[in-house]
């Protein structure tokens, strides 16, 4: 995590955006407070220069609708996506619930392969809920090591959004 730099954003919709969590070549993802509950949430924010783009938006505001859809399980629900107010207008965006967790590939990185019963019992969630997507007409096209997140209470696939 780090500090807000001059050019992000301060507030999206209902979010105040509060720190830097993680850049990708298509998005930059926050730490941010919804003010209506004062709950954390992860914002992803698509970069303005691709959200210009009719396929990329279209990609991205699909990818929140089926995220949605298969809220629940493994699928970490938006809970709310589109434009900013104020200084975020315009900006193509979604913020799910913050997860206490580590991505898969941090978790490796530090502790090492996963023992084979974690692994086999992370692959079939996995390809459950890839068999969800896939019946509903989706595709979940960010699935990597970085997008499954590791948490106390169970897995999560953040897969969803920006690419």
């Amino acid at each position: 995590m780090e500090a807000l730099r001059s050019e992000d954003p301060r507030r999206f919709g209902r979010f105040t955006v509060l720190a830097r969590f993680q850049e990708t070549a298509s998005a930059v993802r926050y730490v941010a407070r919804d003010t209506g509950t004062g709950e954390t949430a992860v914002l992803t924010a698509a970069r303005p220069a691709l959200a210009a783009v009719p396929a990329f938006r279209r990609r991205f505001e699909a990818e929140a609708r089926t995220a949605e859809r298969l809220a629940g399980g493994w699928v970490v629900p938006p809970l709310e996506t589109g434009g900013g107010e104020g200084e975020g207008a315009g900006l193509l965006w979604t913020a799910a619930g913050y997860v206490p967790a580590l991505p898969l590939a941090e978790a490796i990185g530090i502790a090492g392969p996963l023992p084979e019963r974690a692994l086999r019992i992370l692959g079939a969630g996995i390809a459950e809920t890839l068999s969800r997507v896939h019946a509903g007409g989706a595709v979940l096209q960010g699935l990597a090591p970085d997008t499954v997140l590791l948490a106390e209470d169970g897995p999560r696939l953040t897969a969803f959004g920006a690419l």
